[in-house]
Formats: C-alpha cells, structure tokens, sequence
C-alpha cells in the first residue's frame, strides 16, 4: 500500500515539474528510507517471525508422525488405552500444523497481520478440541457428518482423557458425582484401532493428494516428507493392523 503511495507521489512530481526531475530523485529516496524504517517498526511489534511460525508447523506435523508411529507401536504390543491416547495426541499435532500453515499463508497473501489478533489465535493452538477439528479442518477433504459431530462435540477429548486417567467425569467444568468412573482399563482393541486407522487413513488421504499434485502445501519441507516411499509406509500399516481384525 505504501509502495504505490511513493510511486504516485513520484510520478506526480516527475510529470509536472520536470525542472524538478533530479530532485524527485532524492525525494523517493527519502521517503523509500521512511518507509523501510516504519516497517522494521511494525515488524518489531510482533512477538514472533512468520518464519518462526513456519516452523513450529513443520515440526508438529513431524512430531505428529512421530507419535502416530509410536501408537502403532502399542497397539501391537496390545497397550490399548495408551495407543488411543498417543493417537489422539497425534491428531492434535496434525491440526496444530494444518491451521498454522493456513495461518501464515493467509496472512501474508492479505497483509491482515495484527498483533492482538494473533495472540488470541496463538492462545487457542493450547485447546485441544481446537486442534482436534482443525486436523480435518483441511484442503481436500470433507468430513462426514457422523465425523464432524464427534470432532465438535468433543468426542476425541472425552476418548484421550478416558485412555488416560482415572476418576470421574467433568461436565461444563463441574464434578458429575453421578458418572461412571473413568476407567484406562475399559479402552479395548477395538476403540484403539478405531482411532489409529482412522488417522493412518486420513494420512494416505494427505500424501496420495500431495504425490499425484492436485494438493501441495506451502512449506517445500513438506512435500517432501510427503513422499511415494511414506505412502507404502503408511499403506503398510494399515494392511497390518487390518489383520489384527480378522
């Protein structure tokens, strides 16, 4: 925006006094330099580089491979409660990368940066549930309705937190006394490879549009961790832990 406003002011000098072309110069350079100084400003105000951000993408959705390969890992070894647990944490990475990447796309394209505004945004990547919708929140695909109504009604929150402590249930922030205990011990095979293979799925979803080029994502990290040799590692795992249903 200020770009343009210098190269009108130069123009409307250089067209209308020509005894005053050399000047010109000197006045755009002036102002070029005003300019350059009311941007590092403005830039200064923020907490944290668009870079920065890039990367604490990147590295949650490799962190959250990483934890889906571990998920599988207990699964096999029949750690059900922790498989699930693991999973969904997993899933949270995915969506921390999926709506931070579109974040710092968007808002460099339109120049909507501002700083209250992204504290309020940076604040909600600590909810859970937030991350949680934003994992199926993405380009290329459109959850199912029985989908979106357990991501929104906090069904993945209620699964990790019953995978992983004992004690009773809180609703709207208050004891239910009446609830049944919570209960890792309850989680069987089944809950376990429900959640795992609906994210290994979601995850050839991402890599078979990423490999055949009707989707690429705006870090070059990673589309090449989006690879042909991931999607048979991915394929794979889903072959085996399909036998474990027969």
């Amino acid at each position: 925006m200020i770009g343009y406003f210098l190269f009108y002011i130069f123009l409307f000098l250089w067209l209308f006094n020509v005894d005053a072309q050399k000047d010109c110069v000197y006045v755009l350079l002036s102002l070029f330099i005003v300019y350059v100084f009311i941007s590092t400003i403005n830039m200064e105000n923020f907490e944290i580089s668009f870079d920065d951000l890039s990367n604490i993408a990147i590295l949650s959705f490799k962190n959250g491979y990483r934890l889906h390969i571990d998920s599988v890992k207990l699964f096999n070894l029949d750690s059900y409660p922790s498989a699930t647990m693991l999973s969904i944490l997993a899933m949270e990475e995915f969506g921390k990368y999926f709506s931070l990447s579109s974040y710092v796309f968007y808002s460099s394209v339109n120049g909507t940066r501002n700083k209250g505004e992204e504290e309020k945004y940076l604040k909600m990547l600590y909810l859970h549930p937030f991350k949680q919708k934003a994992c199926f929140g993405r380009d290329g695909f459109e959850p199912s309705s029985l989908l979106y109504n357990y991501v929104t009604s906090r069904k993945f929150e209620d699964l990790k937190q019953k995978s992983l402590y004992v004690g009773l249930v809180r609703n709207n922030g208050k004891i239910d006394y009446n609830s049944p205990i919570s209960n890792p011990f309850t989680i069987k095979k089944e809950d376990a490879y429900n959640q795992i293979s609906l994210l290994n799925k979601l995850l050839i979803n991402v890599v078979e549009l990423n490999v055949k080029g009707i989707i690429s994502y705006d870090e070059d990290e990673i589309n090449k961790f989006l690879s042909e040799e991931l999607l048979k590692s991915l394929n794979h795992i889903q072959e085996k832990i399909d036998l474990t249903q027969i």
